[in-house]
């Protein structure tokens, strides 16, 4: 975990030291856990209210989804961070478009 005043900055070094950022967003047509990230991954999650904003939303190499029911579509950050860090351990098998 890291804190900063400046995310989208924060977003850019952390891509400069060799970092694949990915954001989570419900309308991504890919799984989080369809996306081969590798080790070295920030996960980008945006407000509970306005998701990610069009800066962090622009510095993602990657946007996956949770897998989610229709009737539930997003979750409070906090289960959001939960379950897209469980996916990350758990692994995906398979790639994605940057």
């Amino acid at each position: 975990m890291v804190r900063a005043v400046n995310l989208a900055r924060a977003l850019d070094r952390l891509k400069e030291a060799g970092f694949w950022c990915c954001g989570l967003d419900e309308a991504s047509p890919a799984p989080l856990a369809s996306l081969d990230l590798g080790q070295r991954v920030v996960l980008v999650l945006g407000s509970e209210g306005g998701g990610l904003r069009r800066l962090l939303r622009e510095r993602c190499a990657y946007l996956g989804r949770l897998p989610t029911r229709p009737e539930l579509p997003s979750l409070n950050v906090s289960n959001a961070a939960a379950v897209a860090l469980y996916e990350l351990v758990r692994g995906g098998t398979g790639t994605a478009a940057r």
